[in-house]
């Protein structure tokens, strides 16, 4: 009879495992699905750009050596450096809320990637380390800076504007994320413009 249990709990056991594993498996998919730039899957939109700026807020960061403007309404940016697996790097982080939480914008530096102080030199650098070229997204110049945008299908969101932005100082990838299927074509929009108004300080 415990013979009979104990086999009873080796099934109930294996079976939750393979459940877990599962699941690990089926995360790490999404996220390389959402996030590897190597295979980015290029959407390029021509939005019409319907969206008023005039009451936008600007975040300038001396420090950091840079700025972009926000819209009004929204929490001010949170910007800060994470510790990375390199204890000699660590990695900007950017975070922008509207005000209910329901759709956010974060960024967050290439991992492994050092900059070479030079906005050309980190352009060839990225299309050989991710062996792309860029040329099916919509370019964007800035200020001291290039923006790279697209659409990238997503499991978790459906479909996610990202945008990589290029200065000589810093690589960063953006994303809106829609947390309560807000109106996508208006969230588009709104993120291209964000990310239009980066400037990088000199």
């Amino acid at each position: 009879m415990k013979k009979h249990i104990n086999i009873i709990v080796l099934i109930i056991v294996g079976l939750a495992a393979i459940a877990v594993l599962g699941y690990c498996f089926w995360q790490l998919q999404i996220e390389q699905k959402t996030f590897n730039w190597q295979k980015f899957a290029f959407i390029p939109r021509h939005t019409e750009n319907s969206v008023d700026t005039s009451d936008w807020l600007t975040y300038r960061n001396e420090e950091y050596g840079f700025e972009f403007k926000y819209p009004k309404g929204w929490k001010e940016p949170l910007i800060s450096f994470v510790n990375s697996s390199d204890p000699n790097k660590k990695s900007l982080f950017i975070s922008i809320f509207r005000d209910d939480a329901g759709v956010s914008i974060k960024g967050t530096e290439i991992y492994g990637l050092q900059t070479k102080n030079d906005l050309n030199e980190n352009l060839d650098m990225l299309k050989k380390a991710f062996k792309n070229d860029f040329s099916s997204s919509t370019k964007i110049e800035l200020i001291n800076g290039v923006v790279f945008y697209a659409v990238n299908p997503s499991r978790i969101y459906g479909e996610e504007p990202n945008a990589l932005i290029v200065s000589k100082k810093y690589l960063l990838t953006l994303s809106i994320l829609n947390h309560v299927n807000d109106d996508f074509g208006k969230l588009e929009e709104l993120f291209k413009e964000v990310v239009s108004t980066f400037k990088f300080i000199n």
